[in-house]
């Protein structure tokens, strides 16, 4: 599987969302636990719907990127956090091993789609949120 970003597929704007991944599973390079690109989050966001996959160059890329990326092992239980634009990716599990995991997505109130429409509806972990509706029925 080739590294992506989160936000090359979401296009959230601003591009300020983390995602936490909590590993139900130990996940190690035997099951093929996730892998990052260390610095990727500096680089522009990349759209891979836009991307041509045929494309020599979008391959040698993305093989170059994955000769750097780096393994970060979980224990069940424990967490990595990573930013929207750092480029990450998990190969096939083939072993006998599950590598099941819970991933929460933070983003700041306003965040908007890629069709530009505030993501009003989403849980609020703390303050107020003037834009969602599930809040003013609760009032």
């Amino acid at each position: 599987c080739p590294l992506g970003q989160d936000n090359g597929y979401w296009r959230c704007q601003p591009a300020e969302l983390i995602s936490i991944c909590i590993a139900l599973d130990d996940a190690d390079t035997t099951n093929s636990c996730m892998n990052v690109l260390p610095g990727s989050h500096l680089e522009k966001p990349h759209n891979p719907a836009e991307l041509n996959r045929n494309n020599k160059n979008y391959l040698a890329y993305y093989q170059s990127n994955l000769i750097q990326s780096v393994s970060i092992p979980l224990k069940a239980g424990y967490a990595m956090v990573h930013y929207c634009l750092t480029l990450h990716q998990t190969n096939p599990n083939r072993s006998d091993q599950d590598r099941r995991a819970m991933v929460i997505h933070y983003m700041p109130v306003g965040t908007k789609s890629n069709e530009g429409v505030p993501l009003k509806d989403n849980l609020l972990l703390s303050g107020h949120n003037s834009l969602s509706t599930e809040q003013q029925k609760l009032v």
